[in-house]
């Protein structure tokens, strides 16, 4: 269900009172100036003239119709709008920063699933990394940690610990040299 952004919350609130408001102001003038003067044709008149130029079609819904048309426009450019919440606070950002292949994240990396190979378990790989990963001040590192913390798995102790300077890290776990590093450098 698409989330209502700020303006579409408060048009919503608005018209529930700005309505019945504007039909009362139009049955008083009529009522009033009809009893008035007796001349009913004439404030007839001037109360249609009143709930016409009051009308609150055209300010409750000018701004659904544009967030329709904003996200529908997105949409048909490949971008995801989930709603007019989120369209309010696109148009809120001075900056936008996105990785090499133009996707927005949360800027906090997480590990998302680990499958090992060669006959390791899943939790023997996640563990052995975050033995590597333990010394170093890479986001992806605190990612790894996080994510075999999370798991409850306990984290072997590294040594000779060295980072790989746009690769990742080496060290050494239970007497054996482990690597962790990108796909490039492997």
């Amino acid at each position: 269900q698409e989330e209502k952004g700020r303006g579409e919350q408060f048009m919503s609130r608005f018209a529930r009172v700005y309505s019945p408001a504007v039909l009362a102001l139009g049955v008083l003038v009529a009522l009033v100036g009809g009893l008035a003067t007796d001349d009913w044709s004439k404030w007839l008149e001037r109360a249609a003239t009143v709930l016409v130029a009051a009308a609150p079609c055209a300010l409750v819904i000018a701004i659904p119709i544009s967030y329709v048309a904003a996200i529908g426009n997105a949409s048909r450019k490949g971008i995801l709008i989930k709603g007019g919440i989120y369209l309010e606070e696109l148009a809120q950002m001075r900056v936008l920063a996105v990785d090499k292949t133009g996707t927005i994240t949360q800027g906090k990396p997480a590990v998302v699933t680990v499958e090992a190979l060669n006959g390791h378990s899943d939790d023997q790989l996640l563990s052995i990394a975050a033995a590597v990963e333990q010394r170093s001040e890479h986001p992806l590192a605190h990612a790894v940690l996080a994510h075999a913390h999370g798991a409850g798995l306990a984290i072997p102790t590294a040594t000779e610990f060295q980072a790989l300077t746009g690769a990742g890290a080496v060290a050494t776990v239970d007497g054996r040299e482990v690597m962790v590093v990108s796909p490039s450098f492997a």
